[in-house]
């Protein structure tokens, strides 16, 4: 019975009732099944765009079209982050959508709600949307005044229109990002309430609670993988703006890692001290302490020394569901901006040596 209702609880993606996907999951078969290429082809496009918009803006300007490497590599840069993240967080909802539905016989919620609570977690109003991007924006402007005095310069006669270029791609690139980034914190928060009140925990196979896990590490690689991505083949930033980067993918992977497993991760362990005080019970001999337990068949027939194998062997449960190799990806993850603006930036002083 139980199976049954947990099976039924899950929406699948051909049933008609299912949650309507958000926009980030819309598009034809070849984009949502192609995401790599389909970032590619948007990435090109917006080269093509970014390239346009830059003679046009020089010719405003009063100055002589044309582009050298710098700012051909900013382009790049912009292209990559507004062309790939869409698809990238696209696809960590696909993810972990098909992670709920491995976690099928161990739901314990009506289907309607889920559909409802995965339909709230899924949509971004307007109100937060526009305000965490107006937040994100202030941001970079603080950040790109610290880095290179833009803003300061950009008042002055001084400015030159690769300013006034960034300044209006930052623009950009926070409308891009915002709504992807809020549905990211939603969608882990709707997991974290699903651990925490609709999962049966099953104390004797926690490794079937490992979708959990699997949705945080997801989480985790996409901020640093687009950013190292973008820098690995667009701009050469200064250290002080990769460092503010790597600073901020390393809060998002955090956050990203870590939300969707509190809730489990509370449930497991409240699950561990029930049993370890059943057993204990036990120990002191209480008729029918193990009642409750998952052993509770063979209680009658435990000893003295199984009833201490078993206390060690649950008070040895892991209470996160992340194994150990996903934190040690975890931390390699964080590290990939970094990684990539240093071997480029060697790559580039090796040729220049080689060249002088």
């Amino acid at each position: 019975m139980l199976a049954r209702m947990s099976v039924d609880a899950l929406p699948r993606e051909s049933d008609p009732e299912a949650v309507p996907p958000p926009w980030i999951l819309r598009g034809p078969d070849w984009v949502t099944r192609r995401p790599f290429r389909a970032g590619t082809v948007a990435a090109i496009m917006l080269v093509g765009i970014q390239v346009s918009s830059w003679m046009l803006l020089q010719r405003a300007m009063g100055e002589e079209p044309g582009l050298v490497e710098r700012q051909l590599r900013a382009i790049l840069f912009f292209s990559v982050v507004i062309g790939f993240s869409p698809v990238a967080f696209a696809q960590w909802l696909r993810a972990v959508r098909r992670e709920l539905q491995d976690l099928g016989p161990l739901l314990e919620i009506p289907r309607a709600e889920l559909r409802e609570g995965q339909a709230r977690a899924e949509s971004v109003p307007l109100p937060l949307s526009l305000g965490v991007a107006a937040a994100f924006q202030l941001l970079a402007f603080a950040s790109m005044e610290a880095n290179v005095g833009r803003i300061s310069t950009l008042l002055s006669p001084d400015r030159t229109t690769f300013d006034v270029y960034v300044l209006g791609m930052s623009f950009l690139v926070i409308a891009t990002i915002t709504v992807p980034l809020l549905l990211l914190l939603r969608v882990s928060l709707f997991v974290r309430s699903v651990g925490l009140h609709h999962v049966r925990v099953p104390l004797l196979e926690l490794d079937r609670l490992a979708p959990f896990g699997r949705i945080g590490v997801r989480a985790a690689v996409v901020v640093p993988a687009v950013l190292g991505f973008a820098m690995m083949v667009g701009t050469d930033i200064r250290i002080g703006a990769v460092i503010g980067a790597s600073l901020f993918a390393a809060a998002v992977s955090l956050v990203g890692l870590l939300v969707p497993s509190l809730g489990i991760r509370r449930r497991v362990s409240e699950a561990k001290q029930d049993e370890l005080a059943r057993i204990s019970s036990a120990l002191r001999g209480e008729p029918g302490a193990l009642a409750g337990s998952p052993l509770a068949p063979e209680a009658d027939a435990m000893r003295t020394v199984d009833l201490l194998h078993y206390r060690s062997f649950v008070s040895e449960q892991r209470d996160w569901p992340i194994a150990y190799e996903q934190w040690r990806r975890f931390g390699a993850f964080l590290l990939i901006p970094l990684l990539t603006w240093a071997g480029k930036a060697l790559v580039g002083a090796a040729l220049e040596r080689l060249l002088a």
